[in-house]
């Protein structure tokens, strides 16, 4: 009997959002699996792999971009670096985790609003999630 009533008990909300989150996210690493990585995003990642080569941006290495763009690729190029990973492999990766930690954080901060304000707080990740995942790379 002790079966039956831990099948009738609900899930709690939040533990819903979490594998609706993590299906989606498998679901968009399944689409964006088959795809070739943007010519800009490897281009950073092989930049990243220069500059812990030890190569020096703005003596060794010439970019008009921002440095922050550098440090959010340097994730991924350390793991190709350290031959973890072929590179789209690891972009993917540090991508998905980039999107869980900034799900994370979007729904704890959604979360704080008040009880009226809940039903757009629930567009907001809905539209994200959605977005992110199954939206085109």
């Amino acid at each position: 009997m002790r079966d039956q009533s831990f099948l009738q008990q609900r899930m709690p909300p939040m533990m819903t959002w979490a594998i609706v989150v993590i299906v989606l996210t498998l679901a968009g690493h399944w689409l964006q699996a088959g795809v070739h990585l943007n010519h800009d995003v490897s281009y950073f990642v092989h930049f990243d792999r220069w500059l812990l080569q030890g190569r020096t941006l703005g003596s060794d290495l010439f970019d008009g971009n921002l440095p922050m763009v550098w440090v959010l690729f340097m994730p991924s190029a350390a793991l190709v670096q350290w031959n973890l990973l072929d590179e789209p492999s690891a972009v993917r990766l540090v991508f998905w985790a980039y999107f869980l930690i900034s799900t994370a954080l979007l729904i704890g901060v959604l979360s704080r609003l008040d009880s009226r304000d809940r039903a757009s707080s629930v567009g907001w990740v809905v539209a994200f999630v959605l977005v992110a995942t199954l939206g085109p790379g």
